[in-house]
C-alpha cells in the first residue's frame, strides 16, 4: 500500500525518490532525500548562513552549506534546533550531541541550585545548633529539672544491666561513664546496683560489668574512685553507707582513677 501524502518527493531531477524524512535545504527551500540533502550533493547555488556552536557553547553565524552543523559531522541537515537555530542531522538532533547552548546554560543553572540549596542547608543546620547552645545556655526552672530527671530515669530503666537476683524495689539505677586516666571518657552504660549495698561493693560491682581493671586491694595500685559527674564530688567509698545516701536513682557517676574531674566539660558526661 502506497502512502503518498506522507513525506515528500526529492526535489533532485534525476532522482524523484520519495523520503518520509525529506531533508528541507535551508537556501533553496527545496526537499531532498538523504543522499541529496547537502548543498553540494543537488548542486545548490542559493545563498545561505546558518548558525553553529562554538566550544564556548556560544552560538555564531558560521555557513554550513546545509550540511550538519555539528563539529566533525558531514552529514545533511534534516532539522533545526529550536534552542539555538542551528541545522543539524538526524545523529544530532538533540541539544547535547551538538554542543548546544542551551545545554550549558541549563548544567550552570543546576549548579547554582545545587550551591543555594547546600547553603540553604548550612543555614539552617547552623541556626538548629545555634538554638540548641542557647537552649542549653538557659537554665532550667525547678519545675523542668525535675521533669528531665524522670526522663533521664525511665531511659536508663529501659537499657540498664546489673544482677538479675535484686528486687525491683531495691534496684538503684545509674548512668556510669568510665573515664581513663589517660583517655577520654567512654559512653555512659546503664546500671543498676543494690540500694543497700555500701559504696565500694557498688564500686566493684560497676567495673565488673563494664570490664574495668579493678586493683583498688593492691596497696600501691591506682585506685578507682566514683564522682558524681553532676556536682563533681567525689562519692565517699570508706564509710560503709550505702550507695544510695549519696546519689539518688536516675543520677550519672564518673568510675575513673583519676584525681578529679573539674577539668572535664559537662558535656562530656552526657
Amino acid at each position: 500500500m502506497e502512502l503518498p501524502h506522507l513525506g515528500a518527493q526529492c526535489s533532485m531531477p534525476s532522482c524523484k525518490q520519495l523520503d518520509f524524512l525529506p531533508v528541507k535545504c535551508s537556501a533553496c527551500q527545496k526537499s531532498f532525500c538523504a543522499k541529496h540533502g547537502s548543498r553540494t550533493s543537488h548542486g545548490c547555488s542559493a545563498s545561505s548562513t546558518v548558525r553553529a556552536p562554538t566550544d564556548a557553547g556560544v552560538v555564531n553565524p558560521t555557513p554550513c552549506e546545509d550540511g550538519c552543523c555539528a563539529p566533525d559531522c558531514s552529514q545533511p541537515a534534516a532539522t533545526t534546533c529550536i534552542k539555538c537555530n542551528i541545522r543539524v542531522c538526524v545523529s544530532h538532533r538533540h541539544p547535547p550531541a551538538h554542543a548546544c547552548g542551551s545545554v550549558v546554560a541549563d548544567n550552570q543553572a543546576k549548579k547554582e541550585r545545587v550551591a543555594a540549596v547546600a547553603q540553604a542547608k548550612q543555614h539552617y543546620t547552623e541556626a538548629v545548633q545555634a538554638a540548641k547552645a542557647k537552649r542549653a545556655s538557659k537554665p532550667l526552672s525547678a519545675k523542668a529539672q525535675k521533669m528531665a530527671a524522670k526522663v533521664a530515669l525511665m531511659k536508663i530503666k529501659g537499657k540498664a544491666i546489673g544482677d538479675k537476683s535484686i528486687p525491683q524495689d531495691k534496684r538503684l539505677y545509674l548512668l556510669v561513664f568510665y573515664h581513663p586516666a589517660d583517655a577520654g571518657p567512654k559512653p555512659g552504660t546503664p546500671l543498676f546496683v543494690s540500694s543497700r549495698w555500701a559504696s565500694g561493693k557498688a564500686l566493684d560491682k560497676m567495673a565488673s560489668k563494664l570490664g574495668v581493671p579493678n586493683r583498688n586491694n593492691e596497696a600501691d595500685a591506682p585506685k578507682l574512685c566514683l564522682f558524681n559527674a553532676a556536682t563533681r564530688e567525689p562519692v565517699p567509698l570508706d564509710t560503709g553507707e550505702p550507695l544510695c545516701q549519696f546519689v539518688a536513682s536516675g543520677s550519672s557517676l564518673v568510675l575513673t582513677t583519676r584525681a578529679g574531674i573539674d577539668d572535664v566539660p559537662a558535656a562530656a558526661y552526657t
